[in-house]
Parts: structure tokens; C-alpha cells; sequence
């Protein structure tokens, strides 16, 4: 099957140790990992509140309480919330007017479909994504460089709401890049704090794309910068023990989108410091990479520095024991 969907997602360490922790949560046991399904709306005592099927659910959980809905906003009120809920901005006191003015029994539903359809909809709606993505315009240490670049995703998201694409069209090529995995001090601390962080959003991951049926058109990629050895260079030991940076040995994992479940490639020594045996270097990768997500990495090429370069330049190949 064809892969539709990338999604990288990157820490700084050793990535291989990730899954360990917490288990995650049974299939049907919580949302969002819980299937959806449909419930008629329950009978309620005050029909006349009931406008449409959500009015019934709510009232279902008030009545009982011996509570009942709010009072009906007045249409002043009701098109500064719609302004406020939908764009984050108060109307105009011409647009006020010209909504209180208007009897019409379609003016809401018409002033929503307006407000929606303005661009500012995306600009206000976009940013619970991107706090939850951790955007930001500059990288937020080590003399807080600016990322010049990084206005692009932001207006991806918007222009995604505005225009109202799909969920599993959005997540098309999305990176999540996490925190530093160094541990250069502290590494029991801090990988119990790391693997804690990340293993049940992964498993969730996982587990939502299959439920969906999109795991197997989807191509999740666990990679880091460089590996770690399990010694820190130099000075006395201490009481908390770190690591280095290593870049000839390192682990990933990859999920989906026509990888061979459980199959493994490459070896490192006891030391996890060299590979033994024949070496997977970085531009096999990309091959296998490119070919699970169909592009022939021999076809695939880019304009960089005034020549047409390619992610194989120098060789590079598909790992067929990764492939289902």
C-alpha cells in the first residue's frame, strides 16, 4: 500500500529506550483511545429548552441536579460571544447593530457560517494547536536565537482550520521534535523523567492510527540527532553518573507504513559505541526511508548551493529486511 502520511518524530538521545515505563492505557479504557459511538438523546423533563440534540445531553446531567439551562442571551449579547468564540474579537458596533436589527430566523446560523469562513477564524483557533505543538518563533535557549523559518508552520496550521482540512490530511509530514535527551549528568533522573513523558503519547499515537486505519498508510519514524555512550569523558565518577555525545552508533525504531513488524538492522558493539558487522550509515536510511513512502531516492532530487543534489548523492541503500 501506498504511504500517504510521514510522521517524524525526534528526540535528543538514545531513542531505543523510549517505550520503557508506564504501560499504555487498554483500547476502549479512556479517551481519546476509546472508539466513538452514537447514543440517541436522552429523554429530558423541559422539551421546550431543547433546540437541538447537545440541549438534550446537557439537560439529561442538569435535571437530575435540580438545575436547568442558562437564560437565553439576549442577540447583543449573543454576537459578542459568537465574535469572542470564533475569531477573538468583539464586533464592531455596526455589526452589533445590524445583527440585533436583524429577526431574521436564519441570521445565527448565517452570521457563523461568516464568522468561519473569516480568516481570522484560523488565526485565533490555530494557536491552541501550536501552544500544544510548543511553536514558537525563536528557539527559547542558548541566547534564544530567532528561527526564521519557523512562520511557515505557523501558517500552515492557520491556512489548514481556515480551510477545514481533514485530521489525517493535517498530519501530513509533521515533525515533533522533543526536549534535550542529553544527560550529560543525572541519567538515571533523567531518562525515568524522559521515557515517562513520551511513552504513553507514543503508544497513543500508535494506537489512534490503527483504530483509524491509517497505521498501515502511515509511516512513524522515532529518530534522534546522534546516539549517546553509556560513559561520560573524563573527571572522577560521581554520584550521577552521565553520558556523551556519540555519533557512530545510534538506534531508532520505525512503525507502519510497510515496515516488517519486529525485524531489526544493524549492530552495535557491547559498548554501544561502534557498529559491528556491516555499517547502516545515514544515507541508507534515507534510501529506505524514501522507498516506504514510494519515491525512488535516484529520482528524487533538490536545487541546494546552484546544483541539482540528491538525499543519495553518494550512494545509498534501500534495507530490504526492514520492508513487509
Amino acid at each position: 500500500m501506498k504511504t500517504r502520511i510521514s510522521i517524524i518524530l525526534a528526540a535528543c538521545g538514545l531513542a531505543g529506550v523510549v517505550l520503557a515505563g508506564s504501560p499504555p492505557a487498554k483500547p476502549g479504557a479512556e479517551w481519546p483511545l476509546s472508539a466513538p459511538v452514537a447514543h440517541a438523546p436522552p429523554a429530558v423533563r423541559h422539551t421546550g429548552q431543547v433546540r437541538n440534540p447537545l440541549d438534550a445531553f446537557l439537560l439529561a446531567r442538569l435535571e437530575p441536579r435540580g438545575l436547568t439551562l442558562a437564560p437565553e442571551a439576549s442577540r447583543r449579547v449573543l454576537v459578542r460571544r459568537l465574535y469572542f468564540d470564533l475569531i477573538g474579537l468583539p464586533p464592531t458596533p455596526g455589526e452589533t447593530e445590524a445583527f440585533v436589527s436583524d429577526t431574521d430566523p436564519g441570521a445565527d446560523e448565517r452570521l457563523v457560517d461568516r464568522l468561519l469562513d473569516d480568516p481570522r477564524h484560523g488565526e485565533r483557533w490555530a494557536r491552541f494547536w501550536l501552544d500544544l505543538a510548543r511553536y514558537a518563533d525563536t528557539a527559547g535557549y542558548e541566547g534564544d536565537p530567532d528561527l526564521p523559518h519557523a512562520w511557515r508552520y505557523r501558517d500552515y496550521v492557520i491556512d489548514s482550520f481556515n480551510r477545514d482540512k481533514p485530521y489525517d490530511q493535517f498530519i501530513h509530514g509533521v515533525q515533533i521534535g522533543a526536549h534535550s535527551w542529553d544527560d550529560h549528568g543525572n541519567i538515571e533522573g533523567g531518562m525515568r523523567k524522559h521515557s515517562s513523558e513520551v511513552d504513553r503519547p507514543v503508544a497513543a499515537l500508535l494506537q489512534d492510527l490503527k483504530q483509524r486505519g491509517l497505521l498501515e498508510e502511515t509511516l512513524v519514524v522515532w529518530a534522534s540527532e546522534m546516539g549517546r555512550t553509556p560513559f561520560i569523558n573524563g573527571g572522577a565518577p560521581g554520584r550521577t553518573p552521565g553520558r556523551e555525545h556519540n555519533s557512530y552508533g545510534l538506534c531508532m525504531w520505525m512503525a507502519g507504513g510497510g515496515v516488517r513488524g519486529g525485524a531489526t538492522a544493524g549492530e552495535t558493539d557491547e559498548f554501544g559505541l561502534r557498529s559491528i558487522g556491516e555499517p547502516i550509515l545515514v544515507r541508507d536510511v534515507h534510501a529506505t526511508l524514501l522507498h516506504l513512502m514510494g519515491l525512488h531516492d535516484e529520482s528524487l532530487t533538490y536545487l541546494h548551493a546552484g546544483r541539482i543534489r540528491k538525499l543519495t548523492d553518494i550512494g545509498g541503500r534501500v534495507l530490504p529486511e526492514l520492508i513487509a
